[in-house]
């Protein structure tokens, strides 16, 4: 609950903000078709400079030349041709002997917009028309993007029938870089499938969210797709809520489970096996000030408190810490309370005389989180009484 889905909110902004200029040099695989302009300039002995807008048949129609079929040429192929038809009526363009006199240029004018197909878990799937200059990745920002029900991690482009790329917007998120893009052509269609395996992951990470994985992908890429973990986080134990997946119910026997992991053993260990992830887990990541690492001591000690907790803290030990016991001290007993792994307590009685005495019997080590009570000679020793009844006033 709360938590945002990476990665969705960026299709929000301007469109136009994300397509490539399109003043400077055209791109040389740009294919020409009806309604672009050509611009085509000669100078030198014959100088004329005309801007010819490509027909419906794919015909451009040149004073002193004709028609001229360029549908389906790119710009090298398409400066080739004109070049050579070209020098046939004007000889100085490429003379049999000698220099030419007449230099020759083509480059393209104002170009037809695209017209593609948008299909898939969309918000508005239909027909689009783009700039000519749009790739895969940046004609995700005409519709908006996918819906949250869609995928960024295998975003389509279908040609002719034939799927021949497919992006994971992930990669722009994460690194910066357009890796894998491709040039939309007329007619192409961009389809978006459903979401893949969905994890959420909230606590001490540095971007907590929704995100979408692939299926190989497994708590370890989570952690690196979140942009790790806090300097604060608590490696020994994060938890997982998980849904049992249906076909695996009844063998579980439960349709949803809590599972420990030990992230420590995940990230700093070579041997640790991958923790693979469920769709629809939730990771909580824990702080470590949710898990004390210190102990606590008091009642008939000189400096009641927390102490830090080291390997070798021992009941003795922690009294020393604490400036040893008050004149009053019950040597009898003392009491250690202790938090169990399944988060139930234990009390565990120990004579106090023997633990400063150093028996390891009594002296036990002390654990992070052990609250140890050291009483007064008034709170345990009882008093003493008589009993008077019979012919007695107040028996």
């Amino acid at each position: 609950p709360g938590l945002p889905h990476f990665g969705y909110e960026i299709f929000q902004n301007d469109p136009t903000i994300f397509q490539s200029s399109f003043n400077g040099v055209a791109d040389p695989n740009y294919l020409i078709g009806p309604g672009d302009e050509i611009i085509i300039t000669l100078w030198g002995e014959t100088e004329f400079r005309e801007l010819i807008k490509v027909n419906r048949e794919g015909f451009i129609f040149l004073q002193e030349v004709g028609q001229i079929f360029v549908n389906g040429l790119n710009l090298s192929m398409l400066e080739s041709k004109l070049f050579k038809v070209l020098s046939q009526s004007y000889a100085s363009l490429n003379p049999i002997t000698g220099n030419a006199t007449t230099f020759f240029d083509v480059s393209l004018g104002k170009l037809r917009p695209l017209r593609i197909q948008v299909l898939g878990e969309v918000l508005q799937p239909g027909a689009y028309t783009i700039e000519p200059s749009a790739t895969l990745f940046s004609s995700l920002y005409y519709f908006n993007g996918p819906s949250l029900l869609g995928s960024l991690r295998d975003i389509r482009l279908i040609r002719n029938g034939n799927e021949i790329k497919s992006i994971d917007f992930y990669d722009y998120l994460l690194t910066g870089k357009k890796i894998k893009d491709e040039k939309l052509l007329s007619d192409d269609i961009i389809f978006i499938p459903l979401r893949k395996k969905t994890v959420s992951i909230r606590g001490e990470i540095n971007r907590p969210g929704i995100y979408e994985l692939k299926s190989n992908e497994t708590l370890s890429e989570l952690l690196s797709i979140s942009s790790g973990l806090k300097v604060t986080s608590y490696l020994d134990r994060a938890q997982v809520d998980r849904i049992v997946p249906y076909i695996e119910r009844e063998a579980e026997g439960v349709d949803r489970k809590i599972v420990d992991v030990d992230l420590g053993e995940i990230l700093l260990s070579k041997k640790s096996k991958p923790f693979p992830l469920y769709d629809g887990d939730l990771i909580t990541i824990y702080s470590i000030f949710d898990f004390k690492s210190f102990a606590s001591i008091n009642g008939a000690v000189m400096r009641s408190g927390d102490y830090e907790l080291t390997d070798s803290l021992t009941l003795s030990k922690i009294i020393e810490n604490a400036g040893g016991l008050k004149g009053n001290a019950y040597l009898d007993r003392a009491d250690i309370v202790r938090v169990l792994p399944d988060s139930e307590e234990e009390l565990i009685k120990v004579n106090l005389r023997k633990a400063i005495e150093k028996d390891p019997n009594d002296d036990i080590p002390i654990l992070s989180s052990d609250k140890i009570r050291i009483y007064h000679s008034n709170e345990l020793v009882g008093q003493r009484y008589v009993t008077l009844s019979g012919n007695v006033k107040n028996a």
